[in-house]
This record gives C-alpha cells, sequence and structure tokens, in this order.
C-alpha cells in the first residue's frame, strides 16, 4: 500500500498541474468576462454620450410668419450691442432662442431694444438685465414691449419695434419652432405645466392669460368670466389677481366668493402675503403682487421682476369693446403722475 501510495505519487502531481492548468483557464475567462463588462460599459457610455449631443443639439427659433425668414445674430463673437439680422432658416446656433418668461434669450444675452422708443426701433443682443427694454411680452401671436407698447416686428427685412397693428399681421406674428432629432414641432412660447417655481409659474399664467385675451378672435365674455369667477361687470382687478393665484394652486382662503375670489383690491393684503414697502430695499418678483394707491386701491401682477418690473393687470380704467367693461394691459409704470403709484409689493409665502 505504501508502495502503491510512492508510486501514485507522480499521478498526484499530474493532478496538481492539471489544477494549475484550470486555474489559469478560469483566470483568462474572468479576465475576458470583466474585458466585455468594460467594453459594454464602454458602448453604453458612448450610446449615452451620443444622446446627450442630441440633446444639446436641440434647437429653437423664431420665424416671421410673413418672410419665414429666422431671427439670426449676425456676429460670431457675441458681445453687447451685437446686431440681429434676418436670415434664411440654417438652423445653426446662430438661430438658437430660448423665450423665457418674458425675454427672448440667446445664452446669457436677451433681445434688447435701442433708440429710446422711437417710432421704428432695431434691436440688438445685451446682457440680460431684466430691463423694460428687454421685456417680450407673448401677444396673440406676436411680442410686445409693455414699456413702448411697440411690437416685434419685420421691417425692411430688419427686425425691429415698430407700432402694434390691429389684431396684428403676418409681419408682427412669430412662429415659435423647436428641431430636435430631425424633428420639427411648433412649440407655444408659453408652457406654465413645465416645472416652475412658484413665483415662475403665477408669472407664466399671469403671461397666458393676457396672451388669450389678445388671441384674434378670443371671446372676451368667456375670459372676463372666468377671471372674475362669473362676476364679469365689476372692477376686476382684483379678482384677476385672485384668479391667477387659483390656478397655480394657492388660492387664496378667505376671499368675499368662494374662498379664493378676493374683488377688493384693499383686502388682498390679508391673504397670506409678505408685505414690502415700495420704498424699502426689496426688489420685486415674478408672480408678486403690486398695490396702487389709486381711489380705491388697485393690484397688478409683477410677470417680470426686477428694480424696473413689468405688470399685467385687469384695467377698469379702459373699456374692452367687446364686453363694455375693462381691458386687459400691461406696462412699466411705478408711478403715475398725480393719480398714483405703487405703495407696496406682496410675495407669495
Amino acid at each position: 500500500m505504501i508502495t502503491n501510495y510512492k508510486f501514485n505519487s507522480s499521478r498526484v502531481l499530474d493532478t496538481t498541474s492539471l489544477n494549475s492548468n484550470n486555474f489559469r483557464v478560469l483566470f483568462y475567462k474572468k479576465l475576458l468576462s470583466m474585458v466585455a463588462i468594460t467594453l459594454v460599459i464602454i458602448i453604453s457610455f458612448g450610446t449615452y454620450s451620443s444622446l446627450a449631443d442630441n440633446t444639446l443639439n436641440s434647437l429653437n427659433y423664431l420665424v416671421n410668419k410673413k418672410s419665414h425668414l429666422c431671427l439670426d445674430i449676425k456676429n460670431d463673437l457675441i458681445k453687447n450691442n451685437t446686431p440681429i439680422d434676418l436670415m434664411t432658416c440654417n438652423h445653426s446656433d446662430a438661430q438658437n432662442w430660448l423665450i423665457n418668461l418674458g425675454m427672448i434669450k440667446h445664452s446669457s444675452y436677451c433681445l434688447t431694444i435701442t433708440n429710446n422708443y422711437k417710432s421704428v426701433d432695431k434691436v440688438v443682443l445685451y446682457k440680460c438685465t431684466n430691463a423694460p427694454n428687454q421685456v417680450f411680452l407673448p401677444t396673440g401671436g406676436g411680442f410686445i414691449n409693455p414699456n413702448s407698447g411697440l411690437c416685434l416686428s419685420q421691417v425692411n427685412n430688419s427686425p425691429a419695434l415698430s407700432k402694434c397693428l390691429v389684431n396684428y399681421n403676418s409681419t408682427q406674428n412669430w412662429l415659435y419652432y423647436n428641431l430636435h432629432n430631425n424633428k420639427i414641432t411648433l412649440r407655444n412660447s408659453l408652457n406654465c405645466m413645465v416645472a416652475l417655481s412658484l413665483n415662475e409659474k403665477l408669472a407664466c399664467q399671469a403671461m397666458l392669460a393676457w396672451d388669450n385675451w389678445n388671441q384674434k378672435n378670443s371671446n372676451h365674455f368667456k375670459l372676463l368670466s372666468m377671471y372674475t369667477d362669473n362676476n364679469a361687470y365689476e372692477e376686476w382687478c382684483a379678482d384677476f389677481v385672485s384668479y391667477i393665484y387659483h390656478i397655480s394652486g394657492h388660492s387664496f382662503s378667505n376671499g368675499e366668493r368662494n374662498g379664493w375670489d378676493e374683488y377688493n383690491a384693499n383686502n388682498v393684503k390679508f391673504q397670506g402675503f409678505n408685505l414690502h414697502m415700495a420704498n424699502s430695499s426689496y426688489v420685486p418678483q415674478p408672480g408678486d403682487v403690486a398695490f396702487f394707491n389709486y381711489p380705491g386701491g388697485h393690484v397688478e401682477m409683477v410677470v417680470v421682476g426686477g428694480k424696473h418690473p413689468t405688470f399685467v393687470y385687469g384695467d377698469s380704467a379702459t373699456i374692452d369693446s367687446q364686453t363694455g367693461n375693462g381691458n386687459m394691459a400691461t406696462n412699466n409704470i411705478l408711478v403715475d403722475g398725480n393719480k398714483g403709484q405703487v405703495v407696496y409689493y406682496l410675495s407669495p409665502n
């Protein structure tokens, strides 16, 4: 038995060699497996990078309805006072525009009015500051600058600001398109359903109400009934503020009608706001309410904030031809001569 054991010792050595070979096979299998996994990761990352690049290549461009030309940046090097032109649409980055809550932007630069609001003003690019000469509110298929009352137009084959025409026309109508993965879709320049902060949502809804009011053939009776909680024949500046807060998911709780509708401008401040005096260091934010000390009181929605904010509101001082009641208005007025001025701002909690 001992001899046989010694004799078979060579077999023991053979088994050890075999096990060593098996180990090498297993090692190379694991190595190949790791290489394969690494390749899969690299390929997957490359695919992800490709998708990311496609996302970056998503463009939004603004087309004049009459000429079918795109708003275009003349210079490759963008700086203050960079001129703007209308060019054949070529889907380049120079034609890539973001319309964002009252601003027409290219990167950190905004479409800006020059020439101190003359009858026909040119537009250029300038660093975004939320200044009144950079505000363009969507208005019935066009864009109005509330401070000047002028509309973005095509004038002599160039973009410029000119007097707004009745119901606008094709020279003042603009189409907003998105190009992504070679697919072109018409976009709404206002999308209040995306992820916005409360302040942004309030401003967006106020802009959308203004835009709907100014659409061609819009039903002002129906809109006014919505804005005033079915009480269309009254001064409705506070009703409008109540409506905007209501549809934005931040309803008032103790308004005179149905809880959410406060129709007395003087009582809006009791609806759960933070009050900031106009003569303080507070800078108005989109979605704030501005209170004016006109006789009887008056409130307006801040849609673009800053030291010189832009407002949208129900204006009972002007008459709408459809309803015989007040019209909608937008401006940048802080002090209205001897009539009144902003006394305080109300920001949502």
